[in-house]
């Protein structure tokens, strides 16, 4: 692994200990390991704190952080975008995972696009019995992208690769906003 990884992911979690360890391990399977991982426990009462420990413990590529516990998912995010060293970012969420293959198409996707600030994907829900649920995509994502977002939530913020560059000239999340 390069001393500044490739990519970083930033997980906020709070009282996630029922589903953040399969959300790490989805990070552990990724055909492409340059990366690092910095997990923002924002104020969790249950086991999370623990299990981001044994994490940590297990590969150097994790990083346990502490959030306000006030700031919510925003601000967890901006603690973790504060100490991200990749070029790259993925922010995702402790109770989502990914395709082992997600870096490697992803980083490969934005390769292909010189001056794109961010790739991104399709996303599918797995229901709590296991089933899938249909693969859920906005096409007019690639034709109108402001008149898009401004309108609706079109991409899942785990399915997006994005220059870290790009999010902190942006100035990072406002943490007054709690949804989207």
């Amino acid at each position: 692994m390069n001393a500044v990884p490739r990519t970083s992911f930033v997980i906020p979690a709070r009282n996630a200990a029922h589903t953040i360890a399969q959300t790490l391990d989805s990070l552990l399977a990724q055909s492409d390991g340059d990366w690092q991982a910095l997990i923002v426990d924002d104020g969790s009462s249950d086991d999370t704190p623990a299990l981001i420990a044994a994490y940590t413990q297990r590969d150097a590529r994790f990083a346990a952080l502490r959030g306000s516990g006030t700031d919510g998912a925003a601000g967890a995010r901006n603690a973790g975008l504060e100490r991200a060293r990749g070029r790259r970012i993925v922010f995702i969420d402790s109770d989502d995972w990914l395709d082992a293959r997600f870096l490697e198409r992803m980083h490969a996707a934005l390769d292909a696009a010189p001056g794109a600030a961010a790739a991104y994907c399709d996303r599918q829900r797995v229901m709590p019995d296991g089933a899938l649920a249909p693969v859920d995509s906005e096409p007019k994502v690639a034709h109108a992208p402001f008149e898009t977002f401004a309108r609706t939530c079109a991409v899942a913020i785990h399915a997006v690769l994005v220059e870290r560059a790009e999010v902190v000239r942006a100035g990072g999340f406002d943490s007054a906003l709690r949804t989207c």
